[in-house]
């Protein structure tokens, strides 16, 4: 027997009849397999190998077990009642841009939030979706986050249906190009990441349109709507985690910035339905366009108004807070009238002319028929006198020059 045991341990060491390794009870992640496939006796226990599934995959970031992914179910389902209420504030907002060329930003807008609430909802832990598809829904709805800033850069009649085709469109071509190229040759198995070109395009397009807001009373809702927009685009960013937490937190501060630009522009219309004064109106008109259309308009519109200024020597001008006061509000209430004309030019191209003669036009007529009394003004004519009546008719009525003074005699006679 012991002749056995020593030669039994010879053999081991030199190689023959060594006992089979047994298997690890651990699932093997690279090929899938497990000790169930080849177990060493008949009692060992089968182990099943785990499920890819949605939801194994979307518990990413929290711990794999019931309670992370009860806790990540609840906050999905919070996120996307919120991106369903984003979507009814936007609808809420559409007669605030009624008679303006800032409808088609609001289209834009509501949109994004109906692409934002269907990429919520499939990023869901119960959707069925392929993750390569969901990271290009995601990234759509990132892009069309950003159509409804470069809409309003080219809002002014009579090319904004143009700018539509021209130049929304083929930004949202453009920049959704790389991901579609990446699901396309992948198959759709592999998630979107994009490369740093790309992602600085993108970052480009997202700071030049949301410059234009800064400034003015939407200066919050462009902040929060610029961290909406680099939040959504967080999954395709291949340096970040790819958490579906971070995706969906971009629903709340969407909210939030659809909340405070609604409640920016009530405000204005409030204002310009209360104003009496044809100051006041053409005041609260003139920041209402600068809060919806931004800066880079505004100063445009304001190098236009400097030369209708030196030509038509206006008495007052045209500044970011409206036009200058002289002194009284007679004289101002009539030197704005005389330049409402060119007012209404400057934003016929942005505003309709029956929503602008509802709001304008009645003010205007009442100044012009009732001009200031003070003598110290310098636009109210003054009134002829006696001695020169005839000079004064001549002045005012050219025509009647032609007749001769048998015509002012006539009168006389009478």
């Amino acid at each position: 027997m012991h002749t056995g045991i020593i030669q039994r341990g010879l053999g081991r060491q030199a190689g023959k009849d060594r006992p089979i390794p047994r298997k690890s009870a651990f699932p093997d992640r690279r090929h899938g397999k497990t000790a169930a496939d080849a177990p060493c006796c008949a009692t060992a226990a089968t182990v099943a190998p785990a499920p890819d599934t949605v939801a194994a995959r979307y518990v990413t970031g929290f711990s794999c077990n019931s309670h992370g992914f009860l806790i990540m179910s609840a906050y999905a389902w919070l996120m996307t009642g919120l991106a369903a209420m984003n979507c009814w504030q936007v609808l809420r907002q559409r007669p605030l841009h009624t008679g303006m060329t800032s409808v088609y930003s609001w289209c834009w807008t509501q949109i994004s939030a109906l692409v934002l609430l269907a990429a919520a909802v499939l990023s869901g832990p119960f959707a069925l979706l392929n993750p390569a598809w969901t990271s290009g829904l995601q990234y759509l709805a990132a892009i069309l986050m950003l159509t409804p800033a470069v809409c309003l850069l080219g809002a002014r009649r009579p090319g904004v249906a143009a700018w539509q085709w021209f130049v929304v469109l083929p930004l949202v071509f453009v920049l959704a190009w790389p991901g579609a190229i990446q699901i396309v040759n992948s198959r759709g198995r592999i998630p979107i990441e994009l490369s740093l070109p790309a992602l600085s395009g993108f970052l480009l397009v997202a700071l030049m349109s949301t410059a234009p807001g800064l400034g003015r009373g939407m200066t919050v809702a462009c902040l929060l709507q610029l961290g909406t927009t680099l939040t959504a685009v967080s999954p395709v960013v291949p340096w970040l985690p790819r958490a579906p937490w971070l995706f969906l937190s971009a629903a709340s501060v969407q909210l939030l910035a659809t909340v405070l630009a609604g409640r920016c522009l009530n405000r204005h219309h409030a204002r310009l339905r209360q104003s009496a004064s044809l100051h006041q109106q053409t005041t609260q008109l003139w920041l209402l366009f600068q809060d919806i259309y931004g800066m880079i308009w505004a100063q445009r519109l304001l190098d236009r108004a400097r030369e209708f200024e030196r030509t038509e020597k206006w008495a007052c001008s045209l500044t970011l807070d409206g036009f200058t006061t002289l002194a009284t509000p007679a004289e101002t209430e009539q030197a704005i009238a005389r330049t409402l004309p060119a007012f209404r030019w400057l934003l016929g191209r942005f505003f309709s002319g029956t929503w602008l003669d509802s709001r304008l036009t009645a003010a205007a007529e009442n100044v012009l028929r009732h001009p200031p009394e003070s003598s110290a003004s310098s636009l109210a004519s003054p009134e002829p006198s006696r001695d020169d009546s005839d000079s004064s008719l001549s002045l005012q009525h050219p025509t009647e020059c032609t007749h001769g003074p048998q015509k002012t005699d006539s009168r006389r006679v009478r």
